[in-house]
Formats: structure tokens, sequence, C-alpha cells
């Protein structure tokens, strides 16, 4: 993983179904925000275990910027729409927090 980036995480809100993140991006500088609706389940469908969620949000980000420019991220959207633009994620994923 490159230092290049800084990724901030918060909880900012809750439903029944998500837990709500905003995650700021500082890359060179500049702050880019997001936000980011992790399923609660998620976690568990993937790993089959319970894992921090702020966590994976800071991963996932981590996982993207070493794929593409911080300004090619979409700005709000569901941690399981990383699976359709990058099919290899969710194995990414399993493998990091396996270890």
């Amino acid at each position: 993983m490159s230092s290049k980036w800084k990724v901030k995480i918060e909880k900012v809100g809750e439903t029944i179904e998500a837990r709500i993140f905003e995650a700021v991006v500082i890359d060179t500088g500049e702050e880019y925000p997001f936000k980011v609706t992790v399923d609660k389940t998620y976690s568990e469908e993937l790993f089959g275990k319970s894992i921090p969620l702020i966590l994976l949000v800071q991963q996932s980000f981590m996982f993207l910027l070493e794929r593409e420019p911080v300004t090619s991220i979409l700005r709000d959207f569901n941690l399981r729409e990383i699976q359709t633009y990058f099919p290899e994620y969710e194995e990414t994923m399993r493998t990091l927090f396996a270890a």
C-alpha cells in the first residue's frame, strides 16, 4: 500500500439495514469527501464473521486508490458496488482479513 494517501473514516449514520460512513481521502494536500453505505451483514457474508466495518471501509479505499485516481471513485456508493467494477475486490478483502 502506498503511503501517498491518508484516509479518514467516520461513522455518520445508521439505518435498520446499513451503516453510513463519511470518508475523506487526502491526496497531495487536497481533500476528497465520500459517503459510503455498508450493509450491516456484509462483513459476515464476505468473511463468515463480523469485522469492524470502519476497518473494512478504510481497506476498501486503499484497494480503490491502488487501482484508480481518487477523482474517479464514486462520491456516494454502497461498498457492495466495488465488486461490480473490480471483480477481484471481495477475494482481495478475504485474503487481507484472513491474515
